[in-house]
This record gives structure tokens, sequence and C-alpha cells, in this order.
């Protein structure tokens, strides 16, 4: 009777059992490596674009900041222009108002230089062959926007004529004759008149009046 060992046999496919188990640990192994690096690799790039837009972020942040920040500045330097501006107005207004508030008086007290003149006097009902000789101006101030002006004449028809004159006026306002009284000089026994007018006073008078034209203007 033949015998058969079978031992070897058994061990050699335990062997190869076990390798192959080996091999298949490694191949799960090595995949997963492969699929964490895989992951790694998409994950990196994902916060690589990410990082890229929270740069151009930044970037667009600070270039934000700065434009608000030189439209601050811009804004800063507007104001402080208009304040100059301002103050230029006010510092013309104070140097050429007074200037053409005594031109206005000067000609209410002229007779026309011409033609023109005569019209133009005409037309604001004044009496162009007045003698304007006949009436003097003694004393003008102003405080407050308020004025006072005290003067002589020879008659009160001539006072008259110059209150008249003084309501038509650019500058003047709200004029109001506050009394016309008869003098007698003693040394000449000529009997002459004393006045006083007040009322308001404005320096933009020119510029209101061309306002008012321009909205009757709009309203028709």
């Amino acid at each position: 009777m033949i015998r058969i060992n079978l031992l070897p046999t058994k061990q050699a496919i335990q062997r190869q059992r076990g390798r192959t188990q080996l091999l298949l640990f490694a191949g799960i192994i090595l995949i997963q490596v492969g699929f964490l690096g895989l992951l790694f690799v998409i994950k990196s790039n994902e916060l690589g674009v990410i990082k890229d837009r929270v740069a151009a972020n930044a970037s667009q942040v600070k270039v934000a900041e700065g434009q608000v920040k030189d439209a601050n500045q811009l804004n800063a330097k507007a104001d402080k222009l208009k304040k100059q501006i301002e103050v230029l107005k006010t510092l013309e207004k104070s140097r050429s108002g007074p200037v053409m508030v005594l031109d206005e008086l000067q000609s209410m007290v002229s007779p026309p230089r011409n033609e023109e003149d005569r019209f133009a006097q005409l037309q604001k009902n004044w009496n162009v062959d007045w003698d304007t000789r006949r009436l003097w101006i003694k004393g003008f101030n102003e405080t407050k926007g308020r004025f006072k002006l005290v003067g002589g004449a020879v008659s009160a028809d001539d006072a008259a004529e110059f209150f008249q004159r003084m309501t038509t006026a650019k500058y003047f306002r709200n004029v109001r004759p506050k009394f016309v009284r008869a003098k007698v000089e003693s040394k000449k026994t000529i009997r002459l008149v004393d006045f006083e007018i007040n009322g308001d006073l404005t320096y933009t008078g020119e510029l209101e009046a061309k306002a008012v034209k321009k909205k009757k203007g709009r309203r028709k």
C-alpha cells in the first residue's frame, strides 16, 4: 500500500494564502494612500483658489479704502473751498457794496448827464427838470442794515422830490421820512428845510432784483 504525505502541500497552500492576503492589504493601503493623496491635491487646489480670492478681495478692499479716503479728502477740500468762496463774496460785498450805494445816492442828487440818463430817470418817475443844487446831504450812516440820512433843502418840494427818488432805489428799502421841518437862516433870513430819512440798506439790491425778474419770467 502506497502512502502520500500531504503536509507539505497544505503548508504551501497556507503560505500562498498569507501572501495573497498581504498583497491584498498592501493594495488596499496603496489605494487609500492614493485616494488621500488625490484628495489632498484637490483640497490644496481649492485652498489655493480661496487664498487667491481672499487676496483679490483684500486688494479690492484696500483700493476701496483708498478711494473712500480720497473722496473724504476731496469733500474736505470742497468744503474748505466753499468757505473760502463765501469769505471772498463777503469781502467783495463789503468792498464794492458801499461804493455802489454811494454811486446810487450821487445819481439821485445829480442832473441827467445825457439823453440815456434822462430817459432812465423818466422811467423812474423822476422830475428830470429838478435843480439838484436845491438839496444837499449833511450826513449818512448805516448800522446793522439800517440807514439814516440827514439833509437840507430849499423847500419841502425839493425834499419830496429826493424822497421820491429814494423810493425807486436799488439799495434803499422801506424808505420812510422821519421829519421835514422848516428853519430860518438868521443871518440871511432865508427859509430852508431840514429833513431826515430812515430805512433799510442792502448791498445786494441789484442781484435780488435780477433774481425776482428771473422768477417772474419762469412763472410766465
